[in-house]
């Protein structure tokens, strides 16, 4: 009888492993990234975007059912001015899967297109919207791996010219292992100066897969946070040497820059882990500046502090 019970287990964990993933089940999130510099310029025009997307609702459109993809999120855009904009909107997106493909309909376009496929073996090229406007449509599959998500395996697929894992199935492409590249963006959309990059992927509000370890450790969570989460104090503001931040709760790995009114950053402090925190003026002269901290978890809040002789 214990034979045949290990005959049929072995048999379940292959039809696991081959099954076809639903990538649209259990309410996906991918939290991604964007930014943008305007090479040159004076002042410097800069932006940082940092959101989730999101399914919200269905939509038929001729014979298919299409998932509507959302954005939340916002940008830090740093500029004469420094400012945040919240967003929470449609993308133009309707998603739907077939087989282990995901194709989209977008009313710019107006037709169903192939957004990526994870069909392959070793030795097929790369297809679908997301490779064609940077040269990777003739590249090859070199090798083909697996990542277990929730309990499901998701292939992983290698090219030619790359060397990190560059297409995880479901859940975004790379250019590295180091989050270069996004969900439905062309990998190389913006050319010079821009960026995009996916960070972690998860089920709700669960995190699964991360772009540098594969282990899901940052937050999918589409709710903001207010913003009034990250309070702090400064005094003496204005200040002749040295002004003070203290904060409500000890700050684990917040981040700290001080930006001037021309956009540029003048100083900074990374992974800051204390209730207090001492800035001196060092060779600052006097003027305006921003102070602005960002949390791990993407809220930001700035406020504006004098330099005085």
């Amino acid at each position: 009888m214990r034979p045949f019970i290990f005959i049929i287990l072995v048999g379940l964990s292959i039809r696991s492993f081959g099954q076809t993933p639903d990538y649209f089940a259990n309410e996906p999130r991918w939290r991604c990234g964007e930014w943008y510099y305007q090479v040159g310029s004076v002042p410097t025009n800069a932006s940082s975007s940092n959101f989730v997307y999101y399914l919200n609702g269905d939509s038929t459109i001729g014979n298919y059912l299409y998932h509507r993809l959302y954005r939340k999120g916002w940008t830090l855009q740093i500029g004469q001015m420094t400012f945040t904009n919240y967003f929470d909107s449609f993308t133009g997106y309707f998603l739907r899967q077939e087989g282990r493909s995901i194709r989209f309909y977008n009313d710019l376009i107006g037709s169903d297109s192939l957004l990526v496929s994870y069909e392959y073996q070793v030795g097929d090229t790369v297809r679908g919207d997301i490779f064609y406007p940077c040269g990777f449509s003739q590249n090859t599959i070199q090798r083909v791996d697996s990542v277990l998500i929730n309990s499901e395996y998701r292939k992983v697929f290698y090219i030619d010219s790359i060397s990190g894992p560059v297409i995880t199935e479901g859940i975004g492409h790379q250019l590295s292992t180091y989050s270069e590249g996004e969900f439905i963006k062309p990998l190389c959309e913006g050319g010079f100066g821009t960026g995009t990059s996916i960070f972690c992927y998860g089920l709700g509000e669960t995190p699964y897969w991360s772009s540098e370890n594969e282990t899901g450790n940052c937050s999918v969570m589409v709710g903001l946070e207010s913003i009034n989460s990250v309070d702090f104090k400064i005094y003496p503001n204005p200040f002749v040497a040295e002004t003070t931040l203290e904060f409500d709760n000890s700050m684990i790995g917040a981040h700290i820059i001080v930006v001037d009114l021309q956009g540029q950053v003048v100083k900074q402090l990374r992974t800051v882990n204390a209730q207090r925190i001492v800035i001196h003026r060092d060779d600052l002269p006097a003027g305006l500046y921003f102070i602005r901290l960002t949390k791990d978890s993407g809220v930001t809040k700035t406020m504006k502090i004098a330099i005085i002789d």
